[in-house]
């Protein structure tokens, strides 16, 4: 699997939903792969879909809520035992003011074991709004979301490339995206109106947020369970607009880059 592509591997919330999973995202570039959010049961989805949990090399949180963050413990985990690896790292970009969060509290408990397995070894980056981060010729930017105080949407940009994913957000500036010209952008849609929760967004405000940007994909995700039928009619009654083109998110698609 050394073809550039997004793996979607879930477009679900913390709430259970048969046949889905949390929102995640793999994007694979040659034989290495950004992982965006690691909710819970990520590793097994990982190699159920015939990668190997030592191509990632990159990890970028969005916030630190369970449905994007209690993987990583499992990660580690099958890192650690899995024999064949002889040495691996992880980076794990999380926003500045949280970057304590990952030692001090979600791995806490496991750190005897972790401790034990010098061949596997992770780096947190602290990153906050507008920086740049450099790995592996991949350059990563976050920007403002309007969700939780850790939250970050990231733009990933290689070669020729530019992806955006904003995490779970309400209503934001989207001018942030927008400026780093992203061809793709996954955007929170967790509900169709008057159904919205607060700290998310809409369909209807979705829509409404990129109807004027230049981004020419959109794809809706982060979707509450028995929300999905309800958005599928809200776009077939909007009907095709050429720019952006708004999809739905669908667990297990691959996206080409």
């Amino acid at each position: 699997m050394k073809t550039s592509h997004i793996h979607i591997l879930g477009t679900g919330t913390s709430v259970p939903e048969p046949g889905n999973a949390p929102s995640s995202y793999l994007v694979k570039i040659a034989s290495k792969a950004i992982l965006i959010d690691s909710g819970p049961g990520i590793a097994q989805y990982i190699v159920n879909e015939g990668y190997h949990l030592e191509d990632i090399h990159t990890i970028c949180f969005t916030h630190i809520h369970s449905d994007h963050i209690l993987g990583l413990p499992e990660i580690l985990f099958g890192l650690i035992h899995d024999n064949h690896i002889a040495n691996h790292s992880i980076n794990i970009c999380i926003s500045t003011n949280y970057a304590h969060f990952i030692e001090d509290e979600l791995l806490k408990a496991w750190h005897p074991w972790f401790k034990k397995y010098q061949h596997i070894n992770y780096r947190i980056i602290p990153v906050f709004s507008g920086t740049n981060i450099l790995i592996d010729d991949v350059l990563i930017t976050p920007f403002r979301v309007n969700h939780h105080e850790s939250s970050l949407g990231y733009v990933i940009r290689t070669g020729s490339s530019s992806i955006a994913f904003s995490g779970d957000t309400d209503v934001f500036n989207i001018n942030e995206v927008e400026k780093h010209n992203p061809e793709i952008l996954f955007l929170d849609s967790s509900t169709c109106e008057p159904n919205k929760i607060p700290g998310h967004l809409s369909v209807q405000e979705a829509v409404r947020l990129v109807s004027t940007t230049s981004i020419s994909k959109v794809y809706l995700t982060h979707i509450m369970p028995g929300e999905r039928k309800k958005i599928v009619e809200f776009l077939r009654k909007r009907g095709k607009i050429s720019v952006p083109e708004i999809l739905l998110a669908q667990k297990g698609q691959k996206i080409p880059l």
